[in-house]
């Protein structure tokens, strides 16, 4: 009749269960499945069940304990079921018990066939928890720290991770966390510390370094402390230091999991994607997508570096079989992580993960979620490249933009975590402001064989849509004007340029295609009817060709001038035969908008608007990640509008939707006549895309635009700005 649960507790870890009701509660739910570390066998693991009281303390009812050298290691390591019976202070006629689901995997691994050195795989996240004592060199030996702002380098075998600076601290406290994978067949030993004194005018100086046993973290529990020694290359230059040892203190903490249960966890989350109509199970049509998308086998016990190759049709259907246990003719969650997680053999092949794929999802960091909500993923500061691994940011002093941390042009597409853009007033090369979780979830759908296989899903055109559709209602309704002031604080927007007052906004899609104050963009050579002006505040790319810009910066087979303004595919031949002839030779400006741009887009030039096409599309994102890696231009929605001029002929005006825009507006039609720099139409939430197309000849774009798009870099451009 009570409200119980129960407590585990090894060493200084404690788990927990949910509360239930009754005496013969029943868990077993995603909730109750727990990790822990074991540092000894034989230490006693302790159950205590507890009757939770809503008013005063929980009453013990019962406690027990078992130990893990007690059982058949065979069985353990397989998964088993274990009855340990409890003790509470009342007799009863039942005797009570807790009934667990075990399975134990070993840390250790034999390094070679003859075994020897001990090697831990899995991955270790490491909590740099704070620092004591820091010292900077002679005359602070009595503990008078000065003019000192310290941040940490820790490396792992090929990753490194950097704290942010604290300011004039020796005992400064970061409570960061990093994510280290130690993947098979590693040689790693020891983990490397390095404290850093930031220069804002000079090289960082580097003060202090230590290392720590993998093994002593990974058994530890609690806080390990490591004590720093001068850094090498001090000892030259500073005599004084060449005998003094502690140079002060790094406080850590450690946690481990085998990559076996990374390998469970990974495909715990693949099932909610690959189940596409939602009934908790994999048919064998669903099973295939998955392990022919992700999986990869070679010959059992073959050495590590042996190259894998796809799964095939037959050997998929025989894992099907394997894994369906219960014979139902669908595999269900429990099924599918249990026999996946153990790397199944199916004729004399091992059946794994495709090995780039599992390292670069261990290495995001992602939550585990369904598709639908990885927009709201965490974030990582590892950076995954060996050049960092050795050191390189014990000597840089800043993150440095030729390193995969950051990148330009095609380089976004293939690994930065960055977006790096040139600003054109200042000429900086800026970072672009974009959510880590909205970057990671891109990464995973343009930059993965996972995301490959997604996006070919026949249900993933219609999940994307129906996201959109849920995401414009939102901001249509009155709740969303709450995100108004976060949203503008996020992206520092300046508020004073607004038409009105922000509390004068009913949505946060009103809020969104906002009109500016008359004077908030000044149109160059407004006069001028020569001049072109940028049509929008954007990320701006010009090339005087279309080879120019598959060369630099645009992707995909597809992307011709056909394809984009949908001359192969309109039934009107009116249409595709007054202009399918203009464009041979065409220049293109494509003006990508980010979320927290002003989204109202305006015509560059004098002109009439003639004729408007609708071409259905996708709603992939616009963003680099994906613009340098597939046909995104010439796939997502969009509409052609042809724009006559006196000086630039004809211009092809392509307003392109993407992921999330609930809707593209147009605020001027047909036979309208328009003066250089008026508004056009508007864009709903989320990102878009303006592409011109100008006929051959027509345009001489600006030299610092064809410039800076020639090192496949954006500008940041504002509304009005020249454009040629």
């Amino acid at each position: 009749k009570g409200d119980p649960y129960v407590k585990m507790t090894i060493g200084s870890q404690e788990l927990k269960t949910t509360v239930k009701k009754g005496s013969d509660p029943l868990w077993g739910s995603d909730k109750d499945q727990h990790h822990f570390k074991v540092a000894n066998e034989t230490d006693p693991i302790q159950l205590a069940v507890w009757d939770w009281d809503r008013v005063t303390k929980d009453d013990l009812v019962a406690k027990g304990s078992f130990k893990l050298s007690d059982l058949d290691p065979k069985k353990v390591q397989n998964g088993m079921e274990l009855v340990v019976p409890v003790e509470g202070k009342k007799k009863k006629s039942k005797e009570p018990s807790v009934t667990l689901f075990l399975e134990y995997t070993p840390l250790t691994v034999a390094d070679g066939p003859g075994g020897g050195v001990e090697r831990r795989e899995g991955v270790m996240t490491m909590t740099l928890v704070r620092a004591e004592g820091l010292m900077k060199g002679p005359g602070e030996h009595s503990g008078m720290l000065t003019g000192i702002d310290p941040y940490i380098i820790v490396g792992l075998g090929d990753s490194t991770f950097r704290s942010c600076t604290k300011f004039k601290s020796k005992n400064p406290t970061w409570n960061e966390k990093a994510r280290f994978v130690l993947p098979r067949g590693h040689h790693w030993k020891s983990l490397r510390l390095t404290v850093c004194d930031k220069d804002f005018v000079s090289q960082d100086d580097r003060i202090s370094e230590a290392t720590e046993s993998i093994e002593k973290l990974i058994q530890g529990e609690g806080e390990i402390r490591v004590t720093l020694s001068p850094a090498e290359n001090r000892h030259k230059t500073d005599a004084a230091l060449a005998d003094k040892q502690d140079m002060g203190t790094v406080v850590l903490r450690a946690d481990f999991v085998p990559l076996e249960v990374e390998e469970q966890r990974f495909f715990l989350q693949m099932f909610e994607q690959v189940d596409v109509n939602g009934d908790g199970t994999l048919g064998m049509d669903e099973w295939k997508m998955l392990i022919q998308g992700v999986g990869r086998m070679k010959v059992q016990g073959s050495d590590i570096t042996t190259p894998t190759e796809k799964v095939s049709v037959e050997v998929a259907e025989q894992l099907f079989k394997q894994a369906d246990t219960d014979n139902s003719g669908s595999v269900d969650k429990k099924e599918m992580a249990f026999h996946m997680g153990k790397r199944p053999v199916v004729k004399d092949m091992e059946i794994q993960i495709e090995p780039h794929l599992f390292k670069a999802w261990l290495n995001t960091a992602l939550d585990r979620e369904p598709l639908e909500k990885l927009m709201g993923g965490g974030d990582s500061h590892t950076v995954d490249t060996a050049h960092h691994g050795h050191g390189v940011f014990g000597i840089f002093s800043d993150w440095n933009t030729d390193q995969a941390s950051f990148g330009k042009g095609l380089n976004v597409g293939e690994k930065a975590e960055h977006i790096l853009v040139q600003n054109r007033v200042t000429g900086i090369v800026e970072e672009e402001v974009i959510d880590p979780s909205i970057n990671k979830a891109m990464r995973l759908l343009y930059q993965s064989a996972f995301g490959d296989l997604i996006r070919k899903a026949p249900s993933t055109d219609a999940l994307f849509k129906k996201m959109s559709v849920a995401q414009g209602a939102k901001y249509d309704s009155p709740h969303s004007k709450d995100h108004i002031v976060s949203f503008a604080h996020n992206f520092n927007l300046d508020l004073t340029e607004c038409a009105k007052d922000v509390k004068e906004y009913a949505t946060f899609n009103e809020f969104f295609y906002r009109k500016l104050k008359p004077g908030a963009r000044v149109i160059d050579k407004q006069d001028d009817i020569w001049a072109a002006c940028q049509p929008c505040d954007c990320r701006l790319n010009v090339f005087p060709t279309v080879s120019k810009a598959k060369e630099l910066w645009v992707k995909g087979d597809n992307f011709t001038i056909p394809e984009l303004l949908g001359f192969s595919h309109l039934p009107d031949m009116a249409y595709v035969d007054k202009y399918k002839d203009k464009f041979e030779g065409a220049s293109l400006s494509i003006h990508r908008l980010a979320p927290q741009d002003y989204h109202r887009f305006h015509v560059p030039c004098d002109c009439i608007v003639k004729e408007r096409v609708f071409l259905e599309g996708k709603l992939w994102t616009v963003n680099p990640v994906a613009v340098n890696k597939v046909d995104v231009f010439t796939a997502n929605k969009r509409y052609v509008t042809m724009l006559e001029t006196e000086q630039f002929g004809t211009i092809a005006y392509v307003s392109i939707g993407a992921h999330m825009v609930g809707g593209i507006v147009f605020t001027k039609n047909s036979g309208e006549r328009i003066k250089k720099g008026e508004e056009l139409g508007y864009f709903k939430f989320g990102g878009s895309t303006v592409v011109c197309v100008w006929q051959q000849g027509a345009i001489k774009f600006d030299a610092d635009l064809l410039q800076v798009s020639d090192s496949s870099t954006e500008m940041l451009v504002a509304l009005g700005e020249g454009l040629g």
